[in-house]
């Protein structure tokens, strides 16, 4: 199958919107972990000023990172936009295709232009149903990535409306919606991630086939669920400021799993003072901080077995063992970068690399279960290369 100029773009496009997403996800990390996701206390506007006009020279302190944090997001809707309407205006013809285009230019306008919270807050309910109909839509038909492209489009407006809504309801909602926020943005990069394979050169020459795979694909989709259920303690701890619950390893405080009575929080919440002026905790602080510690070893071990799985199972050159044993050197890395997350008192480059990683191993597991659901007669060596390289969309085959 020859690959067009366009697809190999359109595959370049989906790479550097995965990438920047996963820089934006880092960049949230950074937000959390030095508190200043108040630093700009409205939105959409900042400080009474239109987003994209805010002087440079204001840009201090907790207000760099936290407006650096909204322009890179409004950097992805636009990325997001525009991936939608290329691979919607492929796809379609006639008043179909110009109706879309149309549609999807005047949502990015009247976002980029008219910064009133009422109007991004009925764009993001607009949102809403669009992606539950696209959801249905790429349900019914093997063509699904404009439906794909259309879903993270929609996805994007609803995450920074739910990034807004914690800032102008921080009182009352604000860590709820934070950490609401948090999980929703690894859903969005799950998303950018798949699109960078399904608009590869080796998924369009790729066959279904599950041959020998089912136990491997059901431990990697289990994994993968897991993980995502860790992100989200990760994010509680994050945005209630106890990711130092426990400050003590291997053990905790001495034991396999504190105390966590009155009395034990008190004496916790005196050392943690004294040793870095950290803020109280309470006993449902240490039971989440325990639950992702041990939620990592869980999370490990499955890993293992999928790597074993995949090379026992999968040829030697193939696809998905490679990618097998990159999610066991990930997960390694990230469970150093915990370790190290505590014994630095949360070191913000050390934290938000333990970020950045966490969601790599949830993205890569995701891809790893989806490619394993598909082979190719060609050389997976040369697959291999080329589903996430840009450079590699280019080679042609006959």
């Amino acid at each position: 199958m020859i690959q067009s100029r366009d697809d190999v773009w359109l595959h370049r496009f989906a790479y550097a919107l995965a990438v920047a997403t996963l820089f934006l996800v880092a960049l949230g990390g950074v937000v959390t972990t030095k508190g200043v996701g108040m630093a700009v206390p409205d939105w959409p506007q900042t400080y009474g000023e239109h987003m994209f006009l805010f002087p440079f020279s204001k840009w201090v302190s907790g207000v760099f990172f936290e407006h650096s944090h909204r322009l890179w997001a409004a950097l992805i809707g636009l990325f997001s936009g525009i991936f939608a309407i290329w691979t919607w205006s492929r796809a379609t013809s006639g008043v179909q295709r110009w109706a879309g285009v149309s549609a999807m230019v005047l949502v990015l306008a009247l976002l980029g232009v008219r910064h009133q919270p009422g109007l991004f807050v009925g764009m993001a309910v607009i949102s809403m149903v669009v992606l539950i109909w696209a959801a249905i839509q790429a349900a019914r038909t093997h063509d699904r990535l404009r439906w794909l492209a259309l879903i993270a489009f929609a996805a994007v407006i609803i995450q920074g409306v739910l990034g807004g809504l914690r800032v102008l309801l921080d009182k009352d909602w604000g860590t709820i919606l934070g950490i609401c926020h948090a999980a929703f943005a690894q859903l969005f990069f799950l998303l950018t991630g798949s699109l960078v394979v399904l608009t590869s050169q080796w998924w369009r020459n790729a066959r279904p086939s599950l041959s020998g795979m089912t136990l491997l694909r059901g431990v990697m989709l289990f994994t993968t669920a897991v993980i995502f259920l860790q992100l989200i303690f990760g994010a509680v701890m994050r945005h209630q400021h106890a990711g130092l619950a426990v400050t003590t390893l291997p053990l905790a405080y001495g034991k396999v799993w504190p105390a966590t009575d009155a009395a034990s929080v008190t004496l916790y919440n005196q050392q943690r003072m004294e040793a870095s002026g950290e803020e109280p905790i309470t006993p449902a602080h240490v039971v989440v901080h325990m639950l992702h510690r041990y939620t990592a070893i869980v999370i490990v071990a499955l890993i293992i077995v999928a790597a074993v799985l995949a090379l026992r199972r999968a040829n030697e050159n193939s696809l998905v063992r490679r990618m097998a044993l990159a999610w066991l050197a990930l997960v390694l890395l990230q469970g150093t970068l915990g370790i190290l997350t505590i014994t630095s008192d949360r070191k913000v480059d050390v934290t938000t690399a333990h970020v950045a990683v966490g969601a790599l191993t949830f993205l890569v597991g995701w891809l790893s279960f989806l490619v394993s659901s598909r082979t190719t007669n060609e050389s997976e060596a040369v697959a291999s290369n080329e589903v996430f390289s840009p450079k590699g969309a280019e080679l042609k085959h006959a």
